[in-house]
């Protein structure tokens, strides 16, 4: 029963996470409408808690959350009238290739997903965006929450361990995490990042800029 118990509490805590991170998502413009979907392995199972499709990530709370198997990825427990997010098979690929993970967000924030339809992808301009993300793999072309994207998920994954924040070439961004937080922060990382690299390149089209004698200090 205490271990009922356990499961139960680690579950709730998980889907108040994903919850409040899928707000915050929402409020930063990472995501747009209803697009985009977060999920999250409850800790010591192998079930995963996801996002429903269609339902903008602002209106998501726990209650709404589908409950998944990661390695049948059968659904175990689904809100009447809710269906699970059309990315399914990205989030079950994450879970299934890095054990470490335990939360995915996916998101279409603007400048990021500009660099995931641009050759070449993101630049790193700064040194904190080259000293916490390294480099930002840019996955392959795949239709959106079909099984070959999956396929590639899992592949990126596995080719770039150490790797945390992906573009998905044409679609947007996958942030991998230990938990909610730490895949949130990831995405909101990679979207500054590419910000300030649009910037960058803006202001260097233009040449020099400031009033003359501004010098360095």
């Amino acid at each position: 029963m205490a271990r009922v118990r356990q499961g139960r509490g680690a579950e709730a805590r998980t889907a108040a996470a994903v919850a409040a991170y899928c707000r915050k998502a929402q409020a930063r413009d990472l995501v747009g409408g209803s697009g985009g979907n977060m999920s999250a392995r409850v800790p010591g199972t192998d079930r995963m808690l996801i996002t429903p499709t269609g339902m903008a990530l602002e209106e998501v709370t726990p209650a709404r959350l589908v409950v998944v198997d990661i390695p049948s990825g059968r659904v175990l427990r689904v809100g009447r009238g809710l269906a699970p997010s059309e990315e399914r098979a990205t989030h079950l690929a994450v879970y299934r290739t890095r054990g470490a993970a335990g939360a995915v967000l996916h998101t279409h924030s603007p400048f990021a997903t500009a660099y995931a339809c641009a050759e070449p992808a993101l630049p790193l301009v700064t040194i904190t965006a080259e000293e916490m993300l390294h480099e930002v793999p840019l996955l392959e072309y795949a239709f959106p929450g079909s099984d070959a994207l999956a396929t590639i998920v899992a592949r990126g994954i596995a080719k770039f361990p150490d790797r945390w924040a992906f573009l998905m070439c044409r679609h947007g961004v996958l942030a991998v995490g230990r938990d909610s937080r730490a895949a949130y922060l990831w995405a909101d990382l990679l979207e500054s990042t590419a910000k300030t690299s649009f910037l960058h390149a803006l202001l260097a089209r233009q040449g020099p800029v400031g009033p003359p004698g501004n010098l360095p200090v």
